[in-house]
């Protein structure tokens, strides 16, 4: 299990890494490449089963507990 949650917490790295340095959040300089569409896709779904594992766990350590909501 802890193998498995440090390569999620790199995977996490990673994701926000492509997203500062190649997406455009931040906006983009002239003649920056596009990310590949596979590995915009493997961004996105990694980032979901992470944030689902993430809740998961959340509710099972703090049942009835609510999750902190941005703008709340």
């Amino acid at each position: 299990m802890r193998q498995i949650l440090a390569g999620l917490t790199t995977a996490v790295s990673g994701i926000g890494s492509l997203r500062t340095h190649s997406g455009d959040a931040h906006g983009r300089e002239r003649g920056t490449r596009r990310i590949d569409k596979r590995v915009a896709e493997l961004a996105i779904n990694s980032a979901s089963s992470i944030s689902l594992f993430l809740i998961a766990t959340w509710e099972k350590r703090f049942p009835g507990k609510d999750l902190w909501r941005h703008g709340e």
